[in-house]
């Protein structure tokens, strides 16, 4: 039931993939598509290291989302998980 958000570059999601489910607005047009992301579900947030993602967490958050970070990131999730990697 949670909104599931990507926040790397288009271009890093093109080389790499993504996890299935994701959604991908990159951490700089973030705050232009707020829109984009609902209020009313937890939302899961992932990068490559956890970086952007975090910057991403504390940004919902003061925007009143309820937001995490999915722990391990991108680089590690697709070690482990590559079968959802798309």
């Amino acid at each position: 039931g949670a909104f599931l958000l990507d926040v790397r570059d288009e271009s890093e999601v093109r080389r790499s993939g993504a996890i299935k489910g994701f959604v991908n607005i990159p951490l700089n047009s973030l705050r232009d598509r707020l829109s984009e992301i609902p209020k009313d579900q937890d939302i899961v947030i992932s990068c490559a290291s956890a970086q952007r993602s975090y910057m991403a967490e504390r940004l919902l958050k003061q925007k009143g989302y309820k937001a995490m970070n999915l722990s391990g990131a991108f680089n590690i999730y697709s070690m482990v998980k590559s079968e959802e990697i798309i």
